[in-house]
């Protein structure tokens, strides 16, 4: 029974945090104002690494930035890394209508940015990559490798190689370290066409690309293998397991888009329901497959600096 009050105590103060603290309720205006700034960058940037980018796209998000830069320089005050990101990337959403005769000027302007600012950060837009890049990955170190990897969001329509899925699974499962190596991750290699594309439109979250997914991949996590206060560990030790997955994917040539799980508990009961998951795992994640394209563009998605990351104590 003590352990059982000790849980209910320790699920109320933890949903309670995230209700004041999450952007939920939005009370901290600034906090608030930097996540939709950049999930906004993000979608931008996104809608420019497509294959098919529909001109006039993201108009509404392109004056909604607008209006949260302005709101955030007055907060903040002063330029930083996060406004520099943000004018940049419409800079280039404007540059790239420019170029395909395509009038956006009246709801965006270009911003005068400083080019030394420029290149003292890491600045959002897109990056062109080719196959023969992906071709020459075994050369590479590990640093060199993992500062390549990106996500990708343009499927050519060359067959995958299930057996190098598979092999990327298979060294996921032997390197990814999990909590008291549990082991309680489960990987759904889902191949029929039909049911990823089922699974997919209920993710949500792959519009413009998804289509052209060969493959998807259902990443699970068992709860059975945790007790107690250690609610937070099976997502912790899904996300290890997605990275060093993503990772490998990336290293045997496999095209690949992670997407997030946060669906409701509707969506997720149908998931589960066409692929046979048990009710005593959740899901934590997908992954979308697919062959490289000859040439296509990756969005670039840009990390803030190492001092608004690491504090050293």
């Amino acid at each position: 029974m003590k352990k059982v009050c000790r849980l209910i105590w320790y699920l109320i103060c933890d949903n309670m945090r995230w209700c004041f603290f999450s952007s939920t309720l939005p009370l901290n205006k600034k906090k608030n104002t930097e996540r939709k700034i950049k999930l906004l960058i993000h979608s931008i940037e996104k809608g420019l690494s497509l294959k098919e980018v529909k001109s006039g796209f993201g108009k509404d998000k392109i004056i909604a930035l607008i209006k949260y830069i302005a709101t955030y320089e007055q907060i903040q005050g002063e330029q930083d890394y996060l406004v520099i990101q943000a004018k940049t990337v419409i800079n280039e959403y404007i540059q790239y209508h420019e170029q395909h005769n395509y009038n956006v000027a009246e709801y965006a302007q270009k911003y005068m940015i400083d080019d030394k600012e420029i290149q003292r950060i890491s600045t959002p837009g897109t990056e062109h990559r080719t196959s023969y890049d992906i071709a020459s990955l075994s050369n590479l170190s590990y640093e060199d490798l993992i500062r390549q990897r990106h996500s990708t969001r343009n499927f050519s329509a060359q067959k995958i190689d299930y057996d190098k899925i598979r092999q990327a699974i298979d060294i996921a499962r032997e390197t990814a370290p999990s909590a008291c190596n549990r082991q309680s991750v489960k990987v759904y290699f889902v191949k029929d066409t039909d049911l990823v594309q089922k699974i997919l439109k209920i993710q949500g979250a792959n519009r413009g690309f998804g289509e052209a997914a060969q493959s998807v991949l259902i990443i699970s996590t068992d709860l059975t293998m945790y007790a107690g206060l250690e609610k937070k560990l099976p997502f912790i030790d899904s996300g290890i397991f997605l990275i060093t997955l993503a990772n490998t994917l990336f290293y045997k040539g496999i095209a690949n888009c992670m997407l997030h799980a946060c669906i409701g508990a509707q969506a997720e009961a149908k998931i589960r329901k066409m692929c046979n998951i048990p009710y005593y795992e959740t899901v934590a994640g997908f992954i979308a497959l697919g062959s490289y394209e000859s040439s296509y563009q990756i969005a670039k998605s840009p990390k803030k600096p190492l001092e608004e990351t690491c504090y050293e104590i």
